[in-house]
């Protein structure tokens, strides 16, 4: 297992192929829990996509479902699934301890001519990031906290016996290399934690099962590198918590909206 302060950048650039097959080398310092911290094997997925496929168009939409553990050597497959005039469909599976770890169904899709466009997505009220409370997280497990600074940015903290499951986060990667792509915000969005944990008192182990997510536009710019982050529970019942994700820019430009669905061990 590598070392554990290994930077995101470096992470990607450590990507080996051998034909079709990519493969990484799993760092404890992107662990939660026993397995890979699901935002990077999703930009995982859509690394070694870009690598295989160089002449993709931009990403508009992706599933990942994240079935078995990584803790070990990944290696991932990316196949082109449909290529149309427009959009091509790929594939990803990627391997882990025991065989299949995580499942990508991807969709890139050129730029179409439209006669009016708009993103009425806005964003929270909240104060920007240079005037917002540090929020570090320290939980035994879940390594890949250290990765990202975190501000609180609104809404209802984890841990805090709350009714109302909303909370809103300013993120960004430590890792000061980390470039603008949809990569590294894939990777940063998974790290703001399931809004479910407002509703408890300490800290539940739980687990991402399912995460699609719908691209908003083709240019992933920031100023500042600090994306807004906020997570609504829309459901906690038998063990699991439905809940959507939305992601803005700092200039407050909605880039990403999400729908997960997320194991509570409580």
């Amino acid at each position: 297992m590598g070392d554990a302060t290994i930077a995101f950048s470096t992470l990607m650039k450590g990507l080996t192929r051998d034909g079709q097959v990519f493969r990484a080398e799993v760092h404890e310092g992107w662990l939660q829990g026993r397995t890979l911290y699901g935002g990077l094997l999703a930009a995982y997925c859509l690394q070694c996509a870009s690598a295989a496929f160089p002449d993709i168009p931009p990403l508009r939409s992706a599933q990942f479902a994240f079935v078995g553990p990584s803790s070990k050597e990944i290696a991932l497959q990316p196949t082109i699934l449909r290529r149309g005039r427009s959009t091509i469909f790929v594939g990803v599976d990627l391997d882990g301890d025991e065989g299949l770890s995580a499942r990508a169904t991807l969709c890139y899709g050129a730029p179409r001519q439209a006669s009016r466009s708009t993103v009425p997505v806005a964003a929270p009220n909240v104060a920007p990031p240079t005037n917002s409370e540090p929020f570090p997280l320290a939980i035994p497990g879940l390594n890949f906290l250290r990765n990202f600074d975190r501000r609180s940015a609104g809404g209802h903290a984890p841990f805090t016996k709350s009714n109302d499951m909303t909370t809103s986060t300013w993120l960004k990667h430590l890792d000061d290399d980390a470039p603008d792509t949809t990569v590294s915000l894939v990777a940063l969005a998974d790290a703001a934690l399931p809004a479910a944990m407002a509703f408890f008192d300490s800290y539940k182990p739980l687990n991402t099962m399912t995460w699609s997510l719908d691209v908003l536009t083709d240019r992933i710019e920031n100023e500042t590198g600090w994306w807004l982050v906020e997570v609504r529970a829309e459901s906690l019942r038998d063990g699991y918590s439905s809940q959507t994700m939305t992601v803005w820019n700092a200039q407050r430009e909605a880039v990403l909206c999400c729908r997960q669905h997320v194991a509570v061990f409580a």
